[in-house]
């Protein structure tokens, strides 16, 4: 069965029976109209990594093959309760401060670490059999990249008739500090909606959005992702698990920056991660409404499903890009962009109001 819940591919379900079941990710079409294998390859090869050079416990069995003039990946479902499922679960019962100082948390917020140090540490000594897919030149999250990832938002943020100048100009503003390349660890997307707490321990899932950036990045994943529990800390806390996590990777052998930098680096890289969130939802929006207007009922179910969802989501990204450009009031104003960073806050507060 096609996964209702909004994904970047299409995506089918195969339940088991003695055994557990599988996940089969479909190719996007490139340019030419022919599928993307290098994205499956790429996404297959992490798994493999994880499963035999970085031997993470119960990390699935992937492979890709082609079907059908398609390419794509299938990947051993591991069975377990979903983080956010679980997270949800725990902020319901106890709140979200004790989510954050739960066991759970922790034993997610510990694998992650070890993840992005080990992860980078490992391409350090073997850059050729640890591609990712998003790279820039020197392989990482270099000027082109970072201008490539700023560039989508701004082109999907014009094309749905929002205001971009004052977005593209605070944006630009810490392209040195963010592509810095001693400034890198693994990116693999580390929401709560793509780890499993299995009975072996925490397993990460869906390695389709590798790439090598500042460390900040994964943690945004984990800690700014809507409806997942733990989005409902306070900034005291947040700042806390931050500061954590920075020791968890030093403790993992990975080069870190002085605390100040690294928790101001997680603002920058929050309010890159934010404003490419709300356009990613614009996007989904303009595409949710399509499938509800088209003559296909499952579409149009799925879209119904979706759409809500994605109007939400929106406004999450825009309360938090927000909160990001407040807490960078003396960094814009030190790079001349004060009034830009103004502009642009009013900006996303309009966004809180519109569907």
């Amino acid at each position: 069965r096609l996964v209702s819940a909004q994904t970047m591919h299409d995506v089918f379900y195969i339940p088991g029976r003695s055994t557990p079941g599988a996940y089969v990710k479909i190719a996007k079409k490139g340019k030419d109209g022919t599928p993307d294998r290098k994205e499956m390859d790429i996404e297959r090869q992490w798994y493999n990594i994880f499963r035999k050079d970085l031997a993470l416990p119960s990390a699935p069995l992937a492979e890709t093959f082609p079907i059908d003039g398609e390419y794509a990946l299938v990947v051993e479902e591991v069975p377990g309760a979903g983080c956010d499922e679980m997270f949800r679960s725990i902020a319901k019962k106890h709140g979200p401060i004790i989510l954050s100082w739960s066991p759970e948390f922790k034993a997610v917020l510990e694998r992650s670490a070890e993840i992005s140090a080990r992860g980078y540490l490992l391409h350090l000594k073997r850059p050729e059999e640890t591609q990712v897919f998003f790279r820039g030149a020197d392989g990482g999250f270099d000027a082109g990249e970072f201008d490539f990832l700023n560039g989508r938002t701004i082109k999907i943020m014009a094309a749905n008739d929002r205001e971009t100048k004052y977005l593209a100009q605070i944006l630009a503003a810490p392209k040195a500090d963010l592509t810095a390349p001693g400034n890198r660890a693994l990116y693999r997307d580390a929401t709560p909606l793509n780890w499993i707490a299995s009975e072996q321990g925490i397993v990460a899932i869906d390695l389709g959005s590798t790439s090598y950036r500042p460390p900040q990045f994964e943690l945004i994943a984990l800690l700014e992702t809507p409806d997942t529990g733990i989005d409902g800390i306070t900034p005291e806390v947040k700042r806390n698990i931050i500061r954590l996590q920075r020791r968890l990777l030093s403790g993992h052998g990975l080069t870190v920056s002085p605390e100040p930098v690294f928790e101001r680096d997680y603002l920058l890289a929050n309010l890159v991660k934010q404003s490419s969130g709300v356009a990613s939802r614009l996007d989904h929006i303009v595409k949710n409404r399509a499938m509800i207007a088209s003559n296909d009922p499952a579409q149009q179910k799925i879209g119904a499903e979706r759409l809500a969802g994605n109007i939400s989501g929106k406004r999450f990204h825009s309360a938090r890009a927000i909160e990001a450009l407040d807490d960078l009031g003396g960094y814009f104003t030190s790079q001349g962009l004060e009034e830009p960073a103004k502009k642009q806050k009013d900006l996303f507060v309009a966004e809180l109001d519109k569907e």
